[in-house]
Order: structure tokens, then C-alpha cells, then sequence
């Protein structure tokens, strides 16, 4: 299935926590098999704190600023139903093939 697209806030989050965080919000390269990275943390500022000066700047932000991310995320949106609308259609052709698999025989 398809990720849900991030929200206008989300992609503006992103946005900032790089800016705050610079070098340290960067991607490890994860080694082959892993899931996860685990690192220790940056040391900068924590999560909760992060997330109330962004929040506190997305509140303060001019609606013209906002409509940048306003379009990206209906871009995005736009985008996720038509993925989820093929996702939904392989989904329906695959459980016919289970249930009638005698359709599908050549």
C-alpha cells in the first residue's frame, strides 16, 4: 500500500528540524541488513522542545509563506490517490486470481 503524503505542517517541520539541526539531521548510511540505525543523540535539542518552537513559527507564518507548502502537500496528495487507486486495483485483480484461478489459465 501506498505511504500517506505528509501534511503541509509535516513537510514544513521537516524543513525546519533541518535548518535546527544542520549536520546532525543528516541520514547515516545503514548497514547491509539492518532495519534501523541506532545513533546517540545530536545533543542540540530535544523533541519535545524542537516541535514547540516549530509548531510556535508554522502558527506565526504569513498564509502566503504557507501556501508553498500548502500546493506541495496537495501535489502530493493528488499523487497518493492515484498511486492508491492502481494499489486498489492490482489488490482486486490479485483476490479475483485466489478466488477463479481457472479465469486466469491460458
Amino acid at each position: 500500500k501506498p505511504n500517506r503524503p505528509l501534511s503541509a505542517y509535516n513537510l514544513y517541520f521537516q524543513k525546519e528540524r533541518a535548518i535546527m539541526l544542520g549536520d546532525a539531521a543528516e541520514k547515516v548510511d545503514q548497514e547491509p541488513g539492518k532495519k534501523r540505525v541506532h545513533r546517540k543523540t545530536h545533543g542540540k535539542i530535544g523533541f519535545a522542545e524542537m516541535a514547540k518552537l516549530i509548531g510556535a513559527k508554522w502558527k506565526k507564518l504569513p498564509e502566503e509563506e504557507k501556501e508553498e507548502f500548502v500546493q506541495i502537500a496537495a501535489k502530493k496528495k493528488g499523487q497518493y490517490a492515484i498511486d492508491l487507486e492502481k494499489w486498489r486495483e492490482k489488490k482486486a485483480i490479485e483476490r479475483t486470481q485466489e478466488r477463479r484461478p481457472d479465469l486466469f489459465d491460458e
